[in-house]
């Protein structure tokens, strides 16, 4: 076990199956946050995480690493996390938004979410892989979000919300193609744009940039091999950062 402190959270990381001889001196030593890094095949993730959700002390961060199946994490290990970060295959069991109340930043396949992220009413930053849904209604309603990164398999997004997060400043995707970013008007506080992926869509739609004069903080904008892009200059003198490319 080694532990450091990372921002807020005293956070013990392990690289072996943790068990409940660990937890007398996570309590005595305050680690509020576990690291699990299972690159090690002969760690038990999921009996680590069972160890920590039977017996451990209430935990504000969790991060499974590494893992080839993302483990099951029982709704008493995820009532209390600020922070959760979850690599690998999503298995059978999907992850509950409505368990999550104190959630403020999560980062996980979009496959393993259940339900919208607008049960997380704290929730400032989500980082979501293996995107392949045709919106963004998961992101509905989410009233405290500042900072998305969606991860996709070149999939075709229609970038709209029903009720956008009003409050969102940093939208970044890599391997989506949308279907329109009329949506993106809906997003008064943008200040940094980042759409991109290595290979140009085979049928490319048209993106409107005009629509971006309805985000008067945008000052950074990059756009690449996404569609292609009408009206950039329409928002030139706004974002001054600018880097376009059809």
């Amino acid at each position: 076990m080694r532990i450091d402190q990372f921002g807020d959270y005293r956070t013990a990381t392990y690289e072996r199956t943790l068990t409940r001889d660990d937890l007398a001196e996570m309590a005595d030593r305050g680690v509020v946050a576990v690291d699990l890094l299972g690159h090690d095949p002969q760690m038990d993730v999921q009996a680590s995480v069972d160890v920590l959700a039977e017996a451990g002390p209430p935990l504000k961060a969790f991060n499974a690493l590494w893992t080839k199946v993302v483990p099951v994490v029982p709704e008493a290990l995820l009532r209390n996390l600020e922070q959760l970060s979850l690599s690998g295959r999503a298995g059978r069991r999907r992850l509950q938004t409505g368990a999550l109340p104190a959630l403020k930043s999560l980062h996980a396949s979009a496959s393993l979410i259940e339900g919208s992220l607008s049960a997380c009413p704290s929730l400032e930053h989500v980082w979501l892989d293996s995107y392949r849904a045709s919106d963004l209604a998961v992101l509905d309603g989410c009233k405290s979000l500042r900072r998305v990164r969606i991860n996709g398999r070149r999939t075709r997004l229609r970038m709209g919300w029903t009720e956008p997060p009003a409050i969102l400043e940093e939208l970044e995707t890599d391997s989506v193609f949308p279907a329109g970013i009329d949506g993106l008007g809906q997003l008064p506080a943008l200040r940094r744009l980042d759409l991109w992926a290595t290979q140009p869509p085979a049928q490319p739609d048209d993106l409107d940039f005009a629509v971006l004069q309805s985000c008067p903080e945008l000052d950074y904008l990059h756009c690449r091999n996404v569609g292609r892009v009408r009206n950039a200059e329409a928002i030139a003198d706004r974002a001054w950062r600018s880097f376009v490319h059809d």
